[in-house]
């Protein structure tokens, strides 16, 4: 996929993908629900002091190795040729909080990528932790 920044603005490039998401993927919105039902609400979580501090460990522990640390999507495992690894820039992913969260527990192929790049996290870690590393992602990394 070729990159289109140099071409059409944010603005542009947003509408593109909402497009494309609600035409080619029209249950998306019911699955998204269904998975968010069955997990631990937001609110239930940030009564925990520990939030954010799991998220900053686990972002730093598992995701930097292919988001880098400023999530730009150019950590170590970008620079193997064979890999053909090409992450997110999480500093501009178009991905709602509840999206992203869900992205991070399921993976890549649930959501049609067909990639599996982006590995599911859920059998590792607890809806807490996931949701933590959702959070920090939304306050220290998106712009």
């Amino acid at each position: 996929m070729p990159a289109f920044k140099y071409v059409y603005n944010e603005s542009q490039l947003k509408s593109v993908a909402y497009y494309i998401s609600h035409n080619f993927n029209s249950n998306r919105d019911n699955r998204i629900q269904k998975l968010l039902n069955e997990s631990k609400t937001e609110k239930d979580l940030l009564k925990n002091p520990k939030y954010i501090r799991w998220g900053k460990k686990i972002f730093n522990r598992n995701c930097k190795f292919c988001h880098g640390i400023s999530g730009a999507g150019d950590g170590i495992a970008t620079k193997n040729p064979e890999d053909s690894i090409y992450p997110y820039d999480l500093r501009k992913v178009v991905l709602t909080k509840d999206q992203i969260f869900l992205y991070i527990k399921y993976g890549g192929k649930h959501f049609g990528t067909n990639k599996d790049d982006m590995p599911s996290w859920k059998r590792k870690y607890n809806d807490f932790k996931l949701r933590a590393v959702t959070k920090y992602i939304e306050e220290n990394i998106r712009k």
